[in-house]
């Protein structure tokens, strides 16, 4: 019904997490919550004769579960926000089938069971109960696990998930526009900008303004278009700015995910800054800048 609705020019959509009726289980609202957070509009809502289901009604490891989800929901924000400026600007779904963006492919005619979150995010959600495995079928192309960098090709694969599982993949070329954690929009000044980087060609967006007024409508904006190239010797990054907002956060951090060898130097418009690699992902801070070149 979400996918429909947005496919027809109604994006702000989403269900009731846990179900408006009959009883909710633990580990089923933790599988609502967890495909809530990447649906336009995320609430937890169900009549008055059902069990108790906040986040925390079913006590743990269910409550940390839901946690993990509405916190990555929080962390996206500023990709989720960039999805609505372009559905604003150009009519594009905030959530879109697989269908949209890979006609092509029959087998994705009728696939309703998992969908892109704005042009980078593939999202497959766990939706049964007591599942130990998700089984998920990528389109043409590369795609990397969002949290770990690992990288998937077109076709099917068994996932192995449990409780906490949150199948979320990035098409190579992606710049994923983040913020540090928090508990409720405004609990504190936001001082940076955490930019997760996949490696590839293509072109992010990131837009910005004060979230509350229509000054936007005045040029009171900012859309940065970040261009990202790369080979066999070097990742490079390329900013370009627009509108006259000035109230945005400081500071770039980039996490550089699945990379295929450590990186020699690191250079941001052309002087050379530190890096470090933990874990297989690349760390860089600095202030906001024109261009990054990360050279192996």
């Amino acid at each position: 019904m979400c996918l429909n609705l947005a496919l027809s020019g109604f994006s702000f959509v989403g269900v009731d997490v846990g179900g408006f009726a009959r009883h909710a289980t633990g580990e089923l609202l933790v599988r609502w919550t967890q495909l809530g957070a990447f649906l336009p509009f995320f609430r937890n809502h169900c009549a008055k004769a059902m069990v108790r289901q906040e986040p925390w009604a079913f006590g743990q490891p269910y409550e940390d579960a839901c946690r993990k989800a509405i916190e990555l929901r929080y962390e996206l924000l500023p990709y989720i926000y960039t999805a609505f400026f372009l559905h604003h600007q150009k009519g594009l779904p905030v959530i879109r089938p697989f269908i949209l963006d890979w006609p092509e492919r029959p087998e994705f005619f009728k696939e309703d069971h998992e969908f892109l979150l704005g042009e980078w995010l593939l999202f497959f959600p766990v939706l049964e109960e007591k599942a130990k495995i998700r089984e998920i079928q990528f389109p043409p192309g590369k795609f990397y696990d969002y949290f770990t960098g690992k990288v998937f090709r077109e076709g099917k694969h068994r996932l192995e998930v449990d409780l906490f599982s949150i199948p979320l993949f990035v098409k190579e070329g992606a710049v994923i526009p983040t913020w540090p954690p928090q508990q409720f929009l405004g609990e504190r000044p936001i001082e940076e900008v955490i930019l997760r980087v996949y490696p590839g060609s293509g072109e992010s967006l990131l837009y910005e303004d004060d979230g509350i007024s229509f000054d936007y409508e005045r040029g009171f904006f900012r859309l940065t278009r970040i261009k990202e190239e790369y080979n066999s010797s070097r990742l490079s990054l390329h900013f370009e700015e627009e509108g006259d907002f000035h109230k945005v956060p400081p500071q770039f951090r980039f996490l550089v995910f699945g990379l295929e060898r450590a990186p020699s130097k690191a250079k941001a418009e052309g002087r050379e800054v530190p890096f470090f690699l933990k874990d297989g992902v690349l760390e860089i801070k600095t202030p906001r800048i024109k261009e990054l070149e990360i050279e192996f």
